[in-house]
């Protein structure tokens, strides 16, 4: 009884125990699964194309016609079935770096002020690589990522290194992107 006592009175064991039971409290931590970042279906090649790490500033596509227009309806309608999440919210924060093997990327913060589809917290970090698509594009989009409200379209991608990545399109949050978007998540 008396070697009990002492192994559970023992100042390393309180400690121990106390850890063990803030950190199963707090939430994210221990053995949870982030739901929010499951990958729902593989990062197809058409998926590489609607979420390119690109940007778009156009504020009334109803301004398009012929191909451009379909063009743009179908891209949405794209982005829409494929995302796990679209959100509206604004860039925060950007930072440009590069990785271990120099390769430039552009990590952005993101705002989330409204879901539109799917679950996040308040706020989203994005990464932008230099091979992704439309990195030059956002990249050129320098002061004006800081000034526009966006729809921010994500789809969860496994980087097979045991990490997910969220693969992203910001498309800017007009009123008639914002109802085109609900329209089709609402058709879904």
């Amino acid at each position: 009884m008396k070697v009990l006592h002492t192994l559970v009175f023992h100042p390393l064991f309180l400690i121990l125990l106390f850890g063990a039971i803030a950190s199963a409290m707090l939430p994210g931590c221990g053995g949870s699964v982030d739901t929010a970042r499951a990958v729902a279906s593989p990062f197809s090649v058409e998926d590489e194309t609607l979420f390119d790490s690109g940007v778009e500033f156009l504020e009334d596509p109803s301004h398009l016609s012929g191909r451009w227009r379909e063009a743009w309806e179908r891209e949405l309608s794209g982005r829409v079935e494929r995302a796990d999440l679209i959100f509206v919210g604004g860039v925060e924060s950007s930072r440009e770096g590069q990785d271990g093997k120099g390769r430039p990327f552009l990590d952005l913060t993101a705002e989330v002020d409204r879901t539109l589809k799917g679950k996040h917290g308040r706020s989203l970090a994005l990464r932008a690589r230099e091979r992704d698509p439309g990195f030059s594009g956002l990249v050129r989009a320098g002061d004006r990522l800081y000034s526009s409200p966006f729809v921010v379209f994500v789809k969860w991608n496994d980087e097979g290194d045991g990490s997910v990545r969220a693969r992203f399109h910001l498309a800017y949050a007009s009123a008639f992107v914002i109802n085109a978007v609900r329209e089709e998540v609402d058709s879904k």
